[in-house]
């Protein structure tokens, strides 16, 4: 949970994170996945969204090694919600629904 910790080790208050990953499967032998799709879902005070785009930013940019190793083959594209509002997304607009 890079996003927390940087958050934390920042002292960015936020009620709650959830995070969701979609990865789906290809349909052809060897299968094998698709994309991957992150979806952060965080909650807390307006102050915070700025800072939580950049940790998440950050955490897939710099920090995440198993984002980095999976980027060499295949697409992962993410998104905030932040208090029930879509604050960012790196998805293509054809990809998003």
């Amino acid at each position: 949970m890079d996003v927390a910790s940087i958050l934390q080790k920042y002292k960015v208050p936020f009620d709650s994170l959830e995070v969701e990953v979609d990865a789906p499967l290809t349909t052809t032998k060897p299968t094998t996945y698709e994309r991957i799709e992150v979806l952060y879902s965080l909650e807390g005070p307006e102050t915070s969204k700025e800072p939580a785009i950049k940790a998440a930013q950050r955490s897939q940019d710099q920090m995440c090694g198993v984002a980095f190793l999976l980027k060499q083959a295949l697409r992962i594209d993410w998104t905030m919600i932040f208090n029930g509002i879509l604050v960012y997304t790196t998805k293509l607009p054809a990809l998003q629904s």
